[in-house]
């Protein structure tokens, strides 16, 4: 997580492998070498608001990605390859990663939090309007056969 600087961020001349923007956006399925880097631009971030940069990646692929902020709208990302292997050409095998840049509300919700609301609500009101009348009626009904 991080908070967007106060100052608009100015276009760059360098040459990124991407271009992440608020409220959500992702890259997906982006190769990289380990002991190499990538630069994404950072566009249209409001000042001082939260935001959320995720990487994820196969665990059959070991490595450490090392994010880092530079000049106010530019993201260094870094791997570094951890694992064991017998074969010496896996710590050079390039590993697929996606990265997703989220608006932060109130400084901990991310952005696609309202399709969680949403699920939540639903089973709630099926809960309560339909599982449990009919549990109540069949308690009913088998609490009145065996008063019979």
């Amino acid at each position: 997580m991080f908070t967007a600087p106060e100052e608009v961020c100015q276009p760059n001349d360098f040459e990124a492998t991407g271009v992440l923007m608020p409220p959500h956006s992702t890259q997906r399925r982006v190769a990289i070498v380990p002991g190499s880097q990538h630069l994404y631009r950072l566009d249209n971030l409001l000042p001082n608001k939260r935001y959320e940069i995720r990487i994820s990646y196969p665990a059959t692929s070991p490595t450490d990605f090392y994010l880092k902020l530079e000049d106010r709208c530019l993201l260094r990302v870094e791997a570094v390859h951890t694992g064991v292997s017998s074969d010496p050409a896996m710590a050079l095998a390039p590993v697929i990663y996606d990265i997703v840049l989220e608006n932060l509300y109130l400084g901990f919700l991310f952005h696609q939090v309202y399709k969680i609301a949403a699920s939540i609500a639903v089973v709630l009101l099926l809960g309560q309007f339909i599982l449990l009348p009919w549990v109540r009626r069949f308690i009913q009904v088998e609490l009145s056969e065996k008063q019979d």
